[in-house]
Formats: C-alpha cells, sequence, structure tokens
C-alpha cells in the first residue's frame, strides 16, 4: 500500500542562541589576555570594565531580598575573580616588559606605581 502522507523533512537542528557563546569567547578572551601583551589603552579599559562590574556586583547583592534571586553569584564571582587575575597578570607583565622606558610610555593607570618606585 503506498505512503498517501507527504514525507516529513529530518528534522533541522536547532540554530543556537548567541548567549550560548558568551562563555566559551570569555574563555578564550581570558586567556588571550594571559598570553598576548595588551597595548596600554586596552588594558585601562580593561581595568575599568572590571572595577565597574565589580560595583555592579555589589550594588546587586545589597539590593536582592532573598538569595535565590542571585542564584548566579558564585559562578559570577569565580569567573569576575579568574577576569582580575588575568588583568593583574596582563599589568604584571607589562610592567615588567616596558618598566624602563620611563614614567611617560607607561599605561594611564599604572602610572601611580612608577610613582612608587
Amino acid at each position: 500500500m503506498p505512503d498517501l502522507l507527504p514525507k516529513q523533512p529530518p528534522a533541522a537542528k536547532p540554530k543556537s542562541a548567541p548567549t550560548e557563546w558568551i562563555m566559551p569567547v570569555a574563555a578564550v578572551g581570558l586567556i588571550f589576555v594571559m598570553l598576548v601583551p595588551l597595548p596600554g589603552l586596552l588594558l585601562d579599559v580593561l581595568l575599568a570594565v572590571s572595577i565597574t562590574a565589580a560595583v555592579l556586583v555589589l550594588l546587586s547583592a545589597i539590593q536582592i531580598l532573598r538569595p535565590s534571586q542571585f542564584s548566579v553569584f558564585p559562578s559570577l564571582l569565580l569567573l569576575l575573580t579568574l577576569f582580575r587575575l588575568s588583568l593583574n597578570l596582563a599589568s604584571s607583565r607589562r610592567i615588567l616588559l616596558h618598566g624602563n622606558e620611563g614614567i611617560s610610555r607607561r599605561a594611564g593607570s599604572l602610572r601611580p606605581s612608577a610613582r612608587l618606585s
């Protein structure tokens, strides 16, 4: 008996949402920051982003009423800590590589530490 129903095309593979790519891109970005020497301006911007993220997490933690409202806090704290650790490594590398060039060549955020030495 012939099949009278039209054949269904094979199920299409579901497209991944853009939010699924945030964590892998962030992990590759952290490794990039650790391995590649960053220009001073980019390092300053990333340090400003780090401080801004810390303030936002602090304000969010103060504002919540129940712990279940901020259940992502432990993983967010871990990722922000890894981000700050990679920035610490990048800024130390920048100081060690370009420390002998004088204060005028250093990044803006690293100038105060140059005056101490």
